[in-house]
């Protein structure tokens, strides 16, 4: 049974909130200064390490940590993985939705916001949050096989080449 102190977010994995959910985990374990275990930065060692053990303790907690955190019904759907980061891929491969639809519900609510004589505070409050949820879905780029970049658009310009529509 999972209790209080064995979760590391109060945010569930219930599939559909795959990105509120991968944000919350990656900012809790940047907190405790374990997300090195999944984008890889700290490698899994090799069998003759003398900190070997170590690192397995480590892994299964966050594996576990992972996996308090997705809800129930859900957890028969995952597959079993003793290290934590092909867990956290399998999860991303499966949850992750940045398919077209979405994509272009995001787009037409990005469009449909103007600002026609608005304040402009109110023109943000319409397009922040359609704005975290493009960052979210649009920007991650692999840079190599251990590391991957976030780009988040520093003009209007970038960020309506990143949407594909004119704002």
């Amino acid at each position: 049974m999972t209790t209080q102190g064995n979760l590391i977010t109060q945010i569930q994995l219930k599939g559909e909130n795959y990105e509120e959910w991968a944000q919350a985990m990656q900012t809790a374990l940047r907190a405790k200064k374990k997300y090195g275990f999944i984008d890889r930065f700290v490698k899994q060692l090799v069998d003759d390490s003398l900190e070997l053990e170590d690192w397995w303790t480590v892994n299964s907690m966050l594996a576990s940590w992972v996996f308090n955190t997705i809800e129930p019904t859900l957890h028969l759907t995952i597959s079993h993985m003793e290290n934590v980061k092909d867990l956290w891929e399998d999860i991303k491969q499966r949850f992750l939705v940045g398919n077209g639809p979405q994509m272009q519900q995001l787009r037409s609510d990005l469009a449909n916001c103007r600002q026609d004589g608005q304040p402009i505070v109110s023109y943000f409050d319409c397009v922040e949050p359609l704005l975290d949820k493009v960052v979210v879905k649009s920007v991650v780029i692999k840079v190599d096989e251990t590391r991957e970049e976030v780009i988040v658009p520093t003009s209007h310009r970038q960020l309506e080449l990143m949407v594909g529509e004119e704002l």
